[in-house]
C-alpha cells in the first residue's frame, strides 16, 4: 500500500511539474550560466577599466586646469605690479610737468574780464603784496579749468596758472598762505598745487579727517604727494 501511494504521489507531482531534468541537462544548464556569468564579469571589468581611464583623464585635465590657474594668477598678480609702478611713474612725470602750475580756486566766473593774464597779475600783485613787476611775476600761461562753464549757483572753475620759473611760483603760493585768507567779491579764495588727479583722488579721501581736524583745533600738513602729517601735543603722526 505505501508504495502503491509513494507511486501515485511520483504521478501527481509529474502531473504538475513535469519530468525531472536530467543530469546531464543540468549540467549543461549551469555550465551556460557559468559562462553567462563570467561573461558579465569581464564586461563589468572592462567597464571598469575604461571608467577608472576616464577619472585619470578628468584627474590629470583638473591638474593642467589647476596648474594653468596658478600660472595666470601669478602673472596677474605681476602684470598688475608693474601697471601700479607704471601708474606711479605717470604720476610722478604729470607731477614734473606741472611743477611751475599752480590754481587759484574761488575766483568767480567772468571777474577776470576779457585780459585773464592781465586781471590774475594784477590780483596776485594787489592781494598778496608781493613786490614784484609783471615780468618778474612772469606768467607763461593761464586759463580757466578745462569744463563746461557751471551754473551761477555751482562754484566756478579754477584758474590754473604756468609761471616760466619754479622759484616765483613758489614764492607766490607760499606767500597766499602765509597771508591765510584771500578774498575777492566778498569770496574766499584758495591756492594750492596744480596736483594730478591722482593725486588728487588720494588727498580727497582723506577730506573728512581734515575737517574733524580743523573742528578739533589740531594742527596738520599734508605733504606731497598724498600725505597726512598732524602734530599733537607731545608728538607727530604721520
Amino acid at each position: 500500500m505505501a508504495v502503491k501511494r509513494a507511486a501515485e504521489k511520483m504521478s501527481e507531482f509529474k502531473e504538475r511539474h513535469g519530468r525531472f531534468p536530467s543530469c546531464s541537462s543540468g549540467r549543461h544548464a549551469e555550465r551556460v550560466e557559468r559562462e553567462e556569468i563570467n561573461q558579465k564579469f569581464k564586461d563589468f571589468s572592462s567597464d571598469l577599466q575604461a571608467t577608472t581611464v576616464r577619472v585619470s583623464e578628468v584627474e590629470q585635465h583638473t591638474a593642467d586646469i589647476e596648474e594653468w590657474n596658478g600660472a595666470a594668477s601669478d602673472a596677474l598678480l605681476d602684470m598688475v605690479e608693474k601697471q601700479r609702478e607704471l601708474q606711479e611713474k605717470f604720476t610722478d612725470l604729470e607731477a614734473c610737468s606741472r611743477r611751475n602750475n599752480f590754481r587759484i580756486y574761488g575766483i568767480p566766473e567772468g571777474s577776470e574780464g576779457s585780459n585773464l593774464p592781465e586781471f590774475v597779475t594784477s590780483f596776485i600783485k594787489l592781494e598778496l603784496g608781493l613786490p614784484l613787476t609783471d615780468t618778474e611775476i612772469g606768467i607763461q600761461r593761464c586759463h580757466r579749468a578745462l569744463a563746461l562753464k557751471p551754473p551761477r549757483d555751482a562754484p566756478p572753475r579754477s584758474l590754473v596758472l604756468c609761471f616760466l620759473e619754479h622759484r616765483v611760483k613758489e614764492q607766490v603760493l607760499h606767500t597766499a598762505w602765509r597771508k591765510k585768507e584771500v578774498r575777492l567779491e566778498g569770496k574766499r579764495i584758495y591756492f594750492d598745487h596744480d596736483y594730478p588727479s591722482e593725486i588728487l583722488r588720494r588727498r580727497k579721501a582723506y577730506a573728512g579727517i581734515l575737517k574733524e581736524l580743523k573742528t578739533r583745533g589740531l594742527r596738520f600738513q599734508t605733504p606731497y604727494p598724498a600725505k597726512l602729517k598732524v602734530f599733537f601735543e607731545n608728538d607727530t603722526k604721520i
